[in-house]
């Protein structure tokens, strides 16, 4: 980035990135809380862990700056990868796509967010000039990696301890 001078993929890995990591926060809250249908690869439990973890990693990297070109790619794919659900779960007739937990989206609005955001990562690409040097890369990745341990750690183990209630003769 050029001194005093925001670049349009700046702000876009930055909106990206928070769109991640909202949509992981409200998918782990409901992997914590609630049970799961465990009745196809989109929705068997280990699978929705990972990709909760997958997109906290990326919400991150992308928040961090490191690695731009490449993490544009990754996130690029990520995005067209999601693309490919929400249009399966929209041809199939589901209720909600599930990409922000309770939260109930129509698959066709989130389609349209996803290639939407495909489009604006196709436009706004980063500098393809050779990289700058990066200030600080070692603490830039090291607190990304901390960022992520710190916040996956515990959505994974809350995610995957979850076990139902039951209703005693008690009550």
């Amino acid at each position: 980035m050029i001194k005093g001078r925001i670049r349009a993929f700046d702000v876009l890995r930055v909106a990206v990135a928070s769109l991640l990591l909202v949509a992981a926060v409200l998918k782990a809250q409901q992997l914590a809380t609630e049970p799961v249908a465990d009745n196809s690869l989109l929705t068997y439990r280990w699978a929705l862990i990972a990709q909760v973890e997958f997109e906290i990693a990326l919400g991150l990297w992308l928040l961090s700056g490191l690695y731009r070109r490449l993490a544009w790619a990754v996130a690029t794919t990520c995005f067209v990868g999601f693309c490919g659900v929400t249009l399966y779960k929209g041809v199939t007739g589901e209720a909600s796509c599930g990409c922000f937990g309770r939260i109930r989206v129509n698959p066709w609005y989130t389609l349209l967010l996803d290639v939407s955001v495909v489009i604006l990562l196709l436009l706004f690409r980063p500098d393809l000039r050779p990289a700058r040097r990066v200030w600080f890369p070692r603490l830039r990745f090291a607190l990304a990696t901390v960022l992520a341990l710190a916040g996956g750690i515990p959505m994974g183990i809350a995610a995957a301890t979850y076990s139902p209630s039951r209703l005693t003769d008690g009550g």
